[in-house]
């Protein structure tokens, strides 16, 4: 069965006016600058009180994962870090650097990588000015290897083959092809 429904009476048309810059002026209404800082204000209330909900997760409840969530929302708004929020991000980073494994990791990686990344930077150079050296594409890792001989970045598995491993590994990473992953593992 269908409901009637009572006809609504219909409002005069009144033009609308428009300010320099386009915007709608409304009469009776509150302009649009007051809306506009009326929502701005209410994010930023809400924000304030997501934030301390975070706090109180961390400083009382020492749940980790809420500065997280704080840290995400401050990047994902462009808000100010509080202060509580550097000071407990950087405990967390040095808890978890402190940590001898950690720190041993991080090191060899580094040297890892930079050991890597001379090869590359060697091999790339003899690429570069093939012409000018005489070399070619299977005699520079070779080159490179002989220059590198007794020196750690040849390594101790060295050679024409660890150097041009080396190398197309550094330039996948150097030209984005790893995916955010290391490829100089």
């Amino acid at each position: 069965m269908r409901r009637r429904r009572t006809k609504q009476p219909l409002l005069p048309v009144r033009p609308q006016e428009i300010d320099a810059d386009g915007w709608p002026v409304g009469e009776g209404d509150a302009p649009v600058d007051e809306r506009h800082a009326r929502a701005k204000e209410r994010l930023r209330l809400g924000h304030e009180r997501q934030l301390r909900v975070c706090e109180q997760a961390v400083r009382e409840d020492r749940y980790f994962p809420a500065a997280m969530d704080a840290f995400r929302l401050c990047l994902d708004r462009m808000l100010p870090l509080p202060e509580w929020l550097g000071n407990e991000l950087w405990a967390i980073l040095v808890k978890v650097y402190a940590k001898p494994r950690n720190s041993k990791r991080y090191e060899a990686e580094t040297r890892r990588r930079e050991k890597h990344m001379r090869r590359w930077k060697l091999v790339s150079e003899l690429l570069e000015r093939r012409e000018e050296l005489d070399q070619t594409r299977d005699s520079a890792p070779q080159t490179t290897a002989e220059y590198l001989e007794d020196t750690p970045a040849l390594g101790d598995k060295g050679g024409r083959e660890a150097v041009w491993k080396s190398f197309t590994k550094s330039r996948a990473r150097a030209q984005g092809r790893a995916g955010g992953q290391s490829v100089l593992r």
